[in-house]
């Protein structure tokens, strides 16, 4: 039960307690007059007492609110901050994706290009042009002119692409 209602009901049952007392007693009605004054300042202690007890009510109905604006505003700032660090990340994959795209278009560019090149080295010939070519110019970036003969013909007749000669030989 509600504490104030408890005191209520303790004062209603103390005044019929006083009452009976007065009235079944012999002193008279000076008696009666005390009677209805005690009455009167019960009543008015228990609508103070009441009152007060209200007042208490409101002010922690008051408090636990205040509380609670400040916790889901607080909540409210962690969510927020929590979906731009979502958008955030969300942003960074997307161009991360769009970059992974484009290297895979670009893979497949070379995966074409080497395509043509496998079909463009097919013929004998432009092969070993393109494998004399390089070798002439691996040994020019390496070896001075005077070291290195390309197409040199040996007296039997053979002949090979290129003759690497050593100091003193």
């Amino acid at each position: 039960m509600d504490p104030i209602l408890l005191a209520l009901l303790a004062a209603i049952a103390v005044l019929l307690i006083l009452v009976l007392v007065r009235v079944f007693s012999p002193t008279g009605s000076h008696q009666l007059v005390d009677l209805k004054n005690e009455i009167a300042d019960l009543k008015t202690r228990q609508l103070e007492s009441q009152a007060q007890a209200l007042t208490r009510q409101q002010q922690l109905y008051q408090d636990s609110q205040r509380l609670l604006t400040e916790q889901l505003t607080r909540s409210q700032g962690t969510i927020n901050q929590q979906l731009a660090n979502t958008e955030k990340v969300m942003a960074d994959v997307h161009q991360k994706l769009g970059s992974l795209g484009e290297a895979a278009k670009n893979i497949q560019e070379i995966g074409r290009d080497i395509s043509s090149l496998q079909d463009i080295l097919q013929a004998p010939k432009l092969r070993g042009n393109l494998g004399e070519y390089l070798l002439e110019d691996l040994l020019r970036q390496i070896l001075p002119a005077n070291n290195y003969e390309i197409k040199h013909s040996f007296r039997n007749g053979t002949q090979v692409d290129a003759v690497i000669t050593l100091a003193g030989a």
